[in-house]
């Protein structure tokens, strides 16, 4: 019987570079991630490191090989030709005696356009305040409260920890579920937060996410902007032309990406940055549509006008 892995992080996955030769995914779980990301990038050769031998068997049939044991005793279990391209850490961090280093370990034998994903919880999240001050604070089996974990990080922590590595930080995207909880605890803690000289907004800010996933390089990458202005889709037609591209350009680190619809002003982008819009079935005859494309020139935009279906432009 083929069994089948359970579950995956689409937040990893999104950022995983399509151009990647070999994958090394530390806690894989049952594969279901790199499963998932074979189908976009067959090619590549996704490895994986579990502790769990259960796990590790439903994911040796969806990966190219699997190690079973600790990573901490045993960093790199496989043989590593030419650099490994990107590194992922879903949720395994937080597990580690001395995730420092484990990092360092794999960062050595990264490609030098490598990248470095990790998901970490956030120990900042509204509900281990809430879960202290009621006095249910348990360890559970799963999740924020996994017993499991040996470390807390908060996001400034988490930083601290990937830099500390060696790692320049690319972005980070915050996870958050359920958000009404979070507000309204947050409004109930008002005049704590006031008493205690505590910017409600900030803090409001610190304590929805209940994961960050963190992306990095070892040198810092050369940035830029992508942005496209898409008409209302038209079955499958946006997709294949703007949407899938862009979501395949942004697993590059360096390249920021935006969907904009027909009439949105571009992004605002840094001086110096290079930056390209896409105008996809977009018509921008007479006067009007020309004074558009000038404006968008002379604010240093490089224009690509995507038109291919009404024969009379």
């Amino acid at each position: 019987m083929t069994l089948q892995p359970v579950s995956y992080n689409p937040d990893l996955l999104d950022r995983i570079p399509l151009t990647a030769r070999l994958v090394l995914d530390v806690g894989c779980g049952t594969g279901g991630l790199g499963a998932i990301y074979k189908r976009r990038n067959p090619a590549c050769r996704y490895l994986g490191i579990d502790a769990d031998p259960d796990a590790a068997r439903i994911a040796g049939q969806f990966l190219d090989r699997v190690a079973i044991g600790d990573v901490e005793q045993n960093p790199l279990p496989f043989p590593i030709q030419g650099g490994i391209d990107c590194l992922i850490y879903g949720d395994v961090l937080e597990h580690l005696r001395d995730p420092a280093a484990v990092l360092r370990a794999h960062i050595a034998a990264l490609s030098p356009d490598g990248v470095v994903l990790a998901c970490i919880p956030n120990a900042e999240h509204w509900s281990f305040v809430a879960r202290l001050l009621d006095g249910s604070f348990d360890y559970e089996t799963d999740g924020l409260f996994d017993a499991g974990h040996l470390r807390w990080f908060t996001r400034r922590g988490a930083a601290a920890l990937l830099r500390g590595a060696g790692l320049t930080l690319a972005d980070v995207r915050a996870r958050s579920f359920a958000p009404e909880p979070q507000r309204a605890f947050v409004q109930a803690l008002l005049p704590a937060l006031e008493t205690l000289g505590i910017d409600a907004a900030d803090y409001a800010a610190r304590s929805e996410p209940l994961q960050y996933v963190w992306r990095a390089t070892t040198e810092p990458v050369q940035r830029m902007t992508i942005a496209a202005r898409m008409l209302d889709p038209q079955g499958g037609v946006s997709h294949v032309r703007v949407i899938h591209p862009l979501e395949a350009m942004a697993t590059d680190p360096g390249v920021s990406v935006y969907l904009l619809n027909e009439n949105d002003p571009p992004p605002a982008v840094p001086g110096g940055m290079p930056k390209i819009l896409i105008l996809q079935r977009q018509v921008h005859a007479g006067e009007e549509g020309r004074a558009e494309l000038r404006r968008l020139l002379d604010d240093g935009w490089l224009i690509i006008s995507e038109f291919d279906d009404h024969p009379a432009f």
